[in-house]
């Protein structure tokens, strides 16, 4: 499969989970938007693994539009970020790459909270798994 047609596969489920967000039957709340964000995990973690920026920006503005924007975008996009893989599982310096622009787009959005909020998750997972 070619990289356009995962990129493209994958903006689909974001679209797919905003949708069904957006449709979601009951009081739309925080922590259900969260619970989506979360399930959505693999498939981030495979987007960087595939060398596919994730927009974390984008699927922000989808998530919290179909949340009729009950969920601040600031914790959404940082609830998205938490979702990236750690850059010790990436195995190249592409992977690496695109995890660099992935995390700089988001720090220019709200600089000086992103990398350091990131590098302190990535070095207590590492504590956990040593």
């Amino acid at each position: 499969m070619s990289k356009k047609s995962l990129e493209e596969l994958f903006w689909i489920v974001i679209d797919g989970w905003a949708y069904g967000i957006k449709q979601y039957p009951g009081e739309i709340y925080p922590e259900l938007v969260y619970r989506v964000v979360r399930e959505l995990r693999t498939d981030i973690q495979l987007a960087i693994q595939c060398n596919i920026l994730v927009d974390v920006m984008l699927i922000t503005e989808k998530f919290s539009a179909a949340a009729k924007y009950l969920v601040p975008e600031k914790e959404l996009a940082f609830n998205i970020l938490a979702q990236l893989p750690c850059p010790s599982e990436l195995k190249t310096e592409d992977q690496l790459y695109t995890l660099a622009q992935t995390v700089d787009r988001v720090e220019q959005m709200y600089p000086g909270a992103v990398v350091s909020r990131l590098e302190k998750k990535w070095q207590l997972n590492q504590a956990q798994a040593a």
